[in-house]
């Protein structure tokens, strides 16, 4: 199968302060996203992530690209904004 999604941001708290999600930090926000895309999506289906899966500093892309490793199905990041 093939799933899409956007506009995760993961991989800092500015996101969570200025939407207002409901997390104590990046670390349980990216993990509660790696778990519900798991619910759904497995091996051998596609994720796509149509822009924004993280904000753009190195230190937020290296910690979220650490999380894509857990995503059990491909993840194809499409570049954003």
């Amino acid at each position: 199968m093939r799933f899409f999604c956007s506009d995760l941001h993961l991989g800092g708290n500015e996101v969570l302060e200025r939407e207002n999600r409901p997390f104590e930090d990046w670390f349980s926000y990216a993990s509660y996203q790696i778990k519900e895309i798991n619910k759904v999506a497995d091996i051998g289906d596609e994720v796509y992530v149509l822009g924004d899966f993280l904000n753009c500093n190195d230190r937020e892309i290296e910690n979220t690209l650490y999380f894509v490793k857990y995503i059990h199905a491909d993840v194809i990041l499409i570049i954003g904004n």
